[in-house]
């Protein structure tokens, strides 16, 4: 009998390991952004600055704050491409590449409010974060 509940504890442990978080190798075109206010040039509804923290951020310019489950589709070290899809509603596409200069090009599109979203920006560190970061510029 103990040999049996011996067995189960330890498939359990194995089970938790198998149902746990998947592993999620780290994006390498983010280690080269820094954190800061970035300003994101767009068309007129989506330019703004906002202050990123955390530059996986950048891949999910739609969908700010909810938290999504990212599938990565590409990894280098100048371009990122995610597919993701958030608890709250709503997925994207994003295609994220550095340029040469720091910038970052965003290609992203999905499904946001019930309502398709297709849009390009071209982001820029302005510097460290200021109060109004997530202020839309007009």
């Amino acid at each position: 009998m103990i040999g049996v509940l011996a067995l189960g504890a330890i498939l359990a442990t194995i089970g938790g390991i198998a149902i746990a978080e998947p592993y999620q190798p780290k994006l390498a075109a983010l280690a080269t952004i820094q954190p800061g206010q970035w300003d994101l040039d767009s068309d007129a509804a989506h330019s703004k600055s906002m202050c990123v923290t955390d530059p996986a951020a950048l891949l999910q310019i739609a969908h700010q704050g909810p938290v999504c489950s990212r599938f990565i589709i590409a990894n280098d070290a100048k371009t990122a491409t995610v597919s993701y899809s958030c608890k709250t509603g709503g997925y994207g596409q994003t295609n994220l590449r550095v340029g040469e200069d720091g910038s970052v090009h965003i290609r992203t599109q999905g499904i946001l409010n019930n309502a398709p979203f297709d849009y390009s920006a071209t982001a820029k560190r302005a510097g460290a974060c200021t109060v109004a970061a997530s202020a839309p510029r007009r």
